[in-house]
């Protein structure tokens, strides 16, 4: 039995696609990124993510970067496509009564694009100040590059390097744990479709120091510190401010906590529907 309307949440459509489609393109990082991706992957994602473009009725993307990029892209007409922001879990992500602690961290693959490399660096001119011993927690899976990242690591004085902690991957419990006990998130990548952690982190009570390109100014608006991910001493400098400044703390817990309400996986259902019911009706 052939459907009304197929929809696709992972951006490639089957060679022979139902005449009416729905498709979700979370981002374009193969492009920005090719240095990630074996050949065959390249050539694989961009023949898929073109023919999927062309074929679809309707495309939702996560945040208005990615449809700008598609349609820098692809030349697609932006009538087509719509954005749904994604939702996060409610019941986990929330505050917790457990005392900050005296430390920074970060989740996500421990990679090139994840910029790990730029957040020692700043971490290490923040280390300057010697009134400031904050560990630096890094969770997540070693990725393309990591080697460059241990080496940079190992460049550093014996006491800034003891104090970066490298987690590897932990458990979803885990996570909450951390992100409710950080004094500070650091989220200063490269390129983000989404950028999902700043919105948990919010959630969580924790104040951000955020990336200002890709989609991380978009979700976080006001409700973080958005700095240049290539100037370390930025990055330093945000940090340290956060650090001693308990007003400005406070008042991007609170700005943050009331930023995550907008994101919900309630929401960005009845959107997703709403896309589908339309393209079935013009199909």
């Amino acid at each position: 039995q052939k459907p009304d309307v197929l929809f696709v949440p992972s951006h490639l459509l089957p060679i022979y696609p139902p005449k009416t489609t729905v498709v979700t393109f979370h981002d374009l990082g193969f492009k920005h990124f090719s240095e990630l991706y074996s050949p065959k992957e390249i050539i694989y994602h961009n023949w898929g993510m073109n023919y999927s473009a062309k074929h679809a009725k309707r495309i939702i993307t996560p945040s208005e970067f990615t449809k700008k990029d598609l349609i820098n892209t692809y030349s697609i007409d932006p009538d087509k496509i719509t954005v749904i922001w994604h939702g996060f879990n409610k019941e986990l992500f929330k505050p917790s009564d457990a005392k900050k602690k005296p430390y920074i961290f970060f989740i996500g693959r421990l990679e090139e694009k994840k910029n790990i490399i730029g957040m020692i660096k700043a971490y290490e001119i923040l280390r300057k100040e010697k009134s400031i011993k904050h560990k630096l927690i890094l969770a997540g899976k070693p990725g393309f590059g990591y080697e460059n990242i241990l080496k940079e690591i190992a460049k550093l004085p014996k006491e800034i390097r003891e104090d970066i902690v490298q987690l590897g991957y932990i458990s979803e419990k885990e996570y909450v744990k951390y992100l409710q006990e950080a004094e500070i998130f650091l989220f200063t990548t490269l390129f983000e479709g989404f950028g999902m952690p700043i919105v948990e982190a919010f959630a969580c009570g924790t104040p951000v120091v955020a990336s200002n390109i890709t989609s991380l100014p978009e979700l976080a608006q006001n409700a973080a510190l958005l700095v240049d991910p290539k100037n370390h001493l930025k990055i330093a400098a945000a940090l340290s401010k956060l650090i001693h400044d308990p007003g400005l703390r406070k008042s991007l817990i609170l700005r943050g906590r009331v930023r995550s309400k907008i994101f919900s996986w309630e929401t960005a259902g009845k959107k997703t529907l709403e896309v589908i019911k339309s393209a079935n009706k013009t199909g």
